[in-house]
């Protein structure tokens, strides 16, 4: 089940740092099991972005993309999420990853978040560049 407060984070791996034109963003379908049928039911409203598009903002090499604010889990209680990840990386040549974590903390008022310098949090996803392009992928949580 996800925590009460989690976010996704995304570090930038790729060697290059992020150029004006360059996005980061992520996307979420949340999801229950439902109690007395045993289905999954998705989140009636639409896809929440939980780590908007980077663009016009440079995102250094090493650098962490994280989202103004979590998502509060408390009183809708899902059990998971289906991640919709977008990378649009115009910068030349790249030779590396970019990184999502799972970051999640039980106290939603005062959020104690992993400590980024020696843990990012749990690994969800992790796009290759080797050449500028676009990437999608996945990822449930």
């Amino acid at each position: 089940m996800l925590a009460g407060t989690w976010r996704i984070i995304a570090v930038n791996n790729t060697g290059v740092a992020f150029g004006a034109a360059d996005t980061i963003t992520v996307t979420a379908r949340k999801w229950k099991i439902n109690g007395s049928t045993g289905v999954l039911e998705y989140d009636a409203s639409a896809p929440v972005t939980v780590l908007p598009g980077t663009s016009g903002n440079s995102l250094a090499i090493g650098g962490i993309a994280v989202p103004a604010s979590p998502v509060d889990n408390t009183t809708d209680l899902f059990f998971g999420a289906d991640l919709d990840i977008e990378v649009v990386l115009s910068t030349t040549s790249p030779s590396g990853n970019v990184d999502f974590y799972l970051q999640t903390t039980a106290n939603s008022t005062t959020p104690q978040w992993p400590d980024d310098a020696s843990n990012f949090g749990e690994i969800k996803r992790s796009l290759n560049f080797t050449a500028a392009g676009t990437q999608k992928a996945n990822a449930r949580i």
